[in-house]
């Protein structure tokens, strides 16, 4: 289990890098256990991405520890092209991407 400190940003840092971007949002079906892992991977490509997560604590032993959770187990949300795309895809740890209705989607921008 990972100390509080070592869980990947919930957002790539450079957050102001996406204002007035066009680039999609995407949301992954990760591997079970994967999103945190995948997100480091995402930082260490500079894809932007969000992983919203929860801080819980647990007990274990008699000790208690504090801990980051994904709100939603095995999504993860990136932002981007097809080379994005590509190397979200190339890092072994999604099992699909989740595809969006182009009918749904024009709905949304009326």
């Amino acid at each position: 289990m990972l100390r509080l400190k070592d869980n990947p940003p919930m957002t790539l840092p450079d957050s102001n890098s996406l204002e007035g971007d066009d680039r999609r949002w995407t949301a992954i079906y990760c591997k079970p256990r994967q999103e945190k892992s995948l997100a480091w991977d995402l930082l260490r490509q500079k894809v932007p991405y969000f992983l919203p997560m929860v801080e819980r604590e647990t007990s274990s032993g008699g000790r208690r520890h504090r801990n980051l959770y994904p709100i939603f187990k095995s999504y993860l949300f990136f932002a981007g092209g097809e080379d994005e795309r590509l190397a979200v895809l190339k890092t072994n740890r999604s099992v699909q991407l989740v595809k969006r209705s182009e009918e749904h989607t024009s709905e949304l921008q009326s």
